[in-house]
């Protein structure tokens, strides 16, 4: 038994036991769907927007990251993340962003912390050479994440973390919503000017993102450059605030996408404890919603005793 459990162990630590097949032909998008599901979880937890108990905590070889769990305080964020990866199976997606902005804000648009991921559509700009290059690109995307969200400032108590999506006019339909998003006619600025910061790339065969982030918290582009020159790896967990996610679905849709959600069925061991696979999301409901350039807030996250958020959803297509 003892032998088993340490073959069970290492092999939680394979690369094949979170990504099984190569970002290849018409699994490249599938693949993406779950590189963006796990950065976003892992930018969620290690900048403390939701409780620790929400997350499970995931290793392909020496490198740690945290899933999202779709259960209990993390489901609505679930919820909204399917929609993201419905936006990218139709192709349609081209920046999903993570907003951090103060709950008690008088313009709805100001933000305090901006994580994004922008999907490229040039294929010229896409560099995949292999499965090599892919895992190195996904560790050192982990690696960054890590160690920028700890170098930056620890966030106030009262915020709230609201989740956008742009387009691709072109080929994006006029009328077109996924699932918990509703419309927008803006998107974000900052109460001063705040340098971006990229964190990372990566490429599958016919698809490619970027990450970067932008933050009032943080120190400049050159000195926190300079301080990934040091040891990053050691840092402290993250403190899960008090913070307020809320949501306003409207509009039920036609069809939902029909693809597999393969990126949230990851199975793997720690060293440490032995997680348990992903809930499964289903995407194949009939629930999706209309317009376009959307805004989520998610409901009622932590420790938020309200119900809604405190700013009226009702207003946002004002």
């Amino acid at each position: 038994m003892e032998i088993i459990q340490k073959k069970r162990s290492r092999k939680g630590l394979n690369w094949e036991a979170t990504f099984p097949d190569e970002p290849v032909g018409e699994k490249s998008r599938s693949f993406l769907q779950r590189m963006v599901f796990i950065t976003a979880s892992h930018i969620l937890y290690t900048r403390g927007l939701l409780p620790v108990k929400c997350f499970k905590k995931r290793q392909i070889e020496k490198w740690k990251f945290y899933v999202i769990r779709a259960e209990a305080e993390g489901k609505d964020i679930v919820h909204g993340l399917k929609g993201v990866m419905e936006a990218i199976e139709f192709a349609y997606l081209r920046d999903f962003i993570i907003m951090v902005a103060d709950r008690d804000r008088e313009d709805e648009y100001e933000a305090l912390e901006i994580h994004r991921i922008t999907k490229g559509e040039k294929v010229a700009a896409i560099k995949y050479t292999g499965i090599t290059q892919a895992r190195k690109q996904f560790f050192h995307l982990i690696r960054r994440v890590t160690a920028y969200e700890n170098m930056m400032d620890p966030l106030p108590q009262n915020i709230c973390t609201i989740f956008k999506l742009t387009y691709y006019d072109e080929r994006t339909p006029s009328n077109y919503e996924p699932q918990g998003f509703i419309a927008d006619e803006g998107l974000f600025h900052f109460p001063r000017e705040v340098e971006p910061l990229l964190t990372g790339r990566f490429d599958c065969e016919k698809h490619m993102i970027t990450t970067s982030v932008h933050s009032i918290f943080m120190k400049s582009v050159t000195e926190m450059k300079s301080l990934m020159q040091a040891d990053t790896n050691q840092f402290s967990n993250p403190v899960s605030r008090d913070t307020t996610i809320c949501s306003s679905p409207t509009k039920i849709l036609r069809s939902f996408s029909a693809c597999s959600d393969e990126f949230s069925q990851i199975q793997t061991v720690d060293n440490e404890q032995q997680n348990d696979s992903i809930q499964s999301i289903e995407l194949m409901t009939s629930s999706s919603f209309i317009d376009i350039s959307g805004t989520l807030e998610i409901t009622k996250i932590c420790h938020t005793p309200s119900n809604t958020c405190d700013k009226d959803n009702s207003n946002d297509t004002s």
